[in-house]
């Protein structure tokens, strides 16, 4: 994860926000990006929230909500008209989240394994 932080602080398009306890110890963390849209179906200035993380012990303290509103914030300063996310339909706590924060469904992607040969994926 080190090597990503790093690479992110060097990408331009990159935004990262922490939460630390003590100055001293990260306890969550969110991490964006702004992106080139075409302007038709993706705004000419596209935000995406990519990473989003509270160590377990620091949930429910707020602190994902903060760090959520500050790199909104950092996305809305870079001109971006539109911000998306993505998050696993399985992951009932992070969509709860995300609708608290006033996110709504914008897609639904489907997804089914390759097939390999003598192997029904559905098996």
């Amino acid at each position: 994860m080190a090597a990503t932080f790093a690479s992110w602080l060097q990408d331009p398009a990159r935004l990262v926000v922490v939460a630390e306890e003590g100055g001293r110890m990260v306890v969550g963390f969110a991490a964006g990006v702004v992106l080139q849209g075409n302007g038709w179906q993706i705004p000419a200035r596209l935000g995406r929230i990519t990473d989003a993380y509270v160590a377990r012990p620091r949930r429910r303290l707020g602190i994902a909500r903060r760090l959520a509103g500050r790199l909104l914030d950092l996305l809305y300063e870079k001109g971006v008209g539109t911000v998306r996310l993505a998050a696993a339909v399985q992951n009932e706590g992070a969509l709860a989240f995300w609708q608290s924060m006033g996110w709504s469904d914008l897609e639904t992607v489907l997804e089914r394994a390759v097939p390999v040969e003598g192997r029904d994926p559905e098996a």
